[in-house]
């Protein structure tokens, strides 16, 4: 049974795909699980290292453009967070770049969202963050491979603006799977 079963995701992954252009269109929907691992520094002072796990969803505007929200868990370990699980909700935009019609698309992504229960901060403070990415697509249905990376600045807030001057930076990767639907 677990020969059949990696038997199957090897032929999955290298049976020839359905071209990207099919797969990334307008009106289509996007829903995943990404996983990441990143290490940040807080003022050049503090570090610590996080684990997260997000889900997303995401709509395509056009074949390019891509929008949607994220919800993620993670849990910090070191000088920072000492263990403590923080979540985390956002926005998120992607801009698919290069060809659309090959298997593995690049795309560039931007997010904006607010932090919950991070002990580091009295308030729920707001990041940012930027990052380019690849999206290898498999099966005739709609599948990914997401495989990206990321900078990310969490702000501390300050009477309700963020403050751009402190706060904390974090470098990471992320490795996820999607489906899409709804053509």
């Amino acid at each position: 049974m677990r020969l059949a079963t990696i038997a199957m995701t090897l032929a999955a992954l290298l049976l020839p795909a359905a071209r990207a252009a099919a797969q990334v269109e307008s009106g289509l929907h996007e829903l995943g699980v990404t996983g990441s691992f990143d290490r940040g520094n807080y003022e050049f002072t503090a570090r610590n290292t996080r684990i997260d796990l997000e889900g997303h969803y995401g709509f395509f505007v056009t074949s390019r453009i891509e929008i949607g929200g994220a919800f993620s868990f993670s849990r910090g370990e070191g000088d920072v967070n000492n263990g403590e699980w923080v979540s985390a909700l956002s926005g998120v935009f992607d801009w698919y770049v290069g060809d659309t019609s090959s298997r593995a698309v690049p795309y560039i992504e931007a997010a904006y969202g607010q932090l919950f229960n991070d002990p580091q901060f009295l308030e729920e403070p707001t990041f940012a963050s930027v990052g380019p990415g690849v999206k290898w697509f498999f099966g005739d249905g709609g599948g990914a491979l997401n495989l990206s990376g990321f900078y990310r600045r969490v702000f501390h807030d300050t009477g309700g603006a963020p403050n751009f001057a402190t706060g904390r930076d974090e470098i990471g990767a992320k490795v996820g799977v999607s489906i899409f639907f709804g053509r």
